[in-house]
């Protein structure tokens, strides 16, 4: 039988909503690893699969309408004409996508669970929270404000009643 591996190279961007969705990736990328290890753990691949033969025994921390499943069964009945292992080789990533990255990156080394991260963007992946106070803006900071504020400043200005307009 042929056995053909499927190797990955993934790269996150940074921008917390962004990483969000993307640590949904991250769960979908480590549950098709996990079903190709268990898949390739298999007597018949020279290695013991767990008992039950589901991902749910081995992984506890997976919800119970995990995909890794539906990955092992595709792995099995693609087993019946090619044998495919999927390998992650590189993660990279930016900003809060460096995050996920790392996360993912230990979690396939170490055999890990990514629910720390998932408790992390669920609790803490509020924009407010992680703004430090003094960059949050405030009602006249927007640009779209300008057109009507410059005049007003301007005129203030003129009468010694205010500062200096801000450059365009």
């Amino acid at each position: 039988m042929k056995e053909k591996e499927l190797r990955l190279a993934v790269v996150f961007f940074g921008g917390v909503s962004l990483a969000i969705y993307q640590h949904g990736i991250n769960r979908e990328i480590l549950n098709l690893a996990r079903a190709s290890r268990t898949y390739h753990a298999d007597p018949e691949h020279g290695g013991q699969r767990p008992a039950g033969g589901a991902l749910q025994a081995q992984y506890p921390d997976e919800p119970q309408a995990s995909t890794g499943d539906l990955y092992l069964e595709f792995l099995q009945t693609l087993g019946r004409h090619l044998s495919l292992r999927v390998v992650v080789d590189i993660v990279a990533g930016a900003s809060a996508g460096g995050i996920n990255g790392v996360a993912l990156a230990t979690a396939i080394a170490h055999d890990l669970s990514l629910t720390p991260i998932t408790n992390l963007w669920l609790a803490e992946a509020d924009m407010l929270n992680l703004l430090a106070p003094e960059a949050r803006a405030r009602l006249w900071s927007k640009w779209y404000f300008w057109p009507f504020e410059r005049p007003l400043l301007t005129r203030l200005n003129r009468e010694g009643l205010c500062c200096r307009p801000r450059p365009a």
